[in-house]
């Protein structure tokens, strides 16, 4: 519903702007050649920033800081192997869910679907926070 007044209003947008573009007094025209232009620029900068991030999946952007979350459980691991057994568990888990999103980030890397991805990197930004928790309970000594 929400989604279909979104759209019906900027329906509304394009139609008075078009009008005033072709029919408009001079003022209407100007002001609409501006309109134009300032979209024609933010739509440029989002396929621009887009394409970057594209570029930043395919070389490896989010390999590096999977890679990391790695090592980071190795040190919390020999650090909380003698203290605390749930905490090893805790980080054994963080360590699977990794390395399932390393695989998943391998299969999708080629693909276009922006979903996936999405879904990927949202799950690759959860899985830093609970690493933090992780290692704000190891440094608390919970």
């Amino acid at each position: 519903m929400l989604g279909k007044l979104i759209r019906l209003g900027l329906l509304v947008i394009v139609v008075i702007l078009g009008y005033n573009y072709f029919f408009g007094d001079e003022q209407e025209q100007a002001a609409s050649k501006k309109i134009f232009g300032q979209v024609k620029e933010v739509v440029v900068s989002v396929k621009d920033l887009l394409k970057s991030e594209k570029e930043k999946f395919n070389t490896g952007k989010y390999d590096k800081a999977l890679a990391k979350l790695g090592e980071a459980y190795k040190r919390l691991q020999s650090t909380v192997s003698q203290v605390d057994k749930d905490l090893l568990k805790r980080i054994g888990e963080l360590e699977k869910r990794r390395r399932q999103l390393q695989s998943e980030l391998n299969q999708v890397k080629d693909t276009s679907d922006a979903d996936e991805k999405q879904r990927i990197k949202d799950a690759i930004d959860q899985l830093a926070e609970d690493t933090e928790e992780v290692m704000n309970d190891a440094d608390s000594g919970e």
